[in-house]
């Protein structure tokens, strides 16, 4: 991979910030009332396009939105099996 052992560490930092930052960023935009939160996570982490979102980061978005809502109907101990059911994208 090209990283040193003494860079593990920072390497590992980066990857947990990154990580972590955009865990808080989704959290907070599928709990918000509307899409436009979403789209701009989406647009700044998935797309990382310059211009205006892609035509598919609404649908992106509304599979989040479903996929949160799949699994907060499901049984606890079915997921801790994990047997998580996912909608069809």
């Amino acid at each position: 991979m090209g990283i040193s052992d003494l860079k593990v560490p920072k390497e590992m930092e980066r990857i947990g910030t990154a990580f972590y930052g955009r865990k808080a960023a989704y959290d907070a935009a599928l709990d918000a009332s509307d899409d436009n939160g979403l789209l701009e996570a989406l647009h700044r982490n998935v797309y990382a396009s310059p211009s205006e979102p892609p035509p598919g980061a609404p649908r992106l978005a509304a599979y989040m939105r479903e996929a949160e809502r799949s699994l907060e109907r499901q049984d606890a101990q079915a997921l801790l099996r994990c047997e998580m059911r996912f909608p069809d994208p």
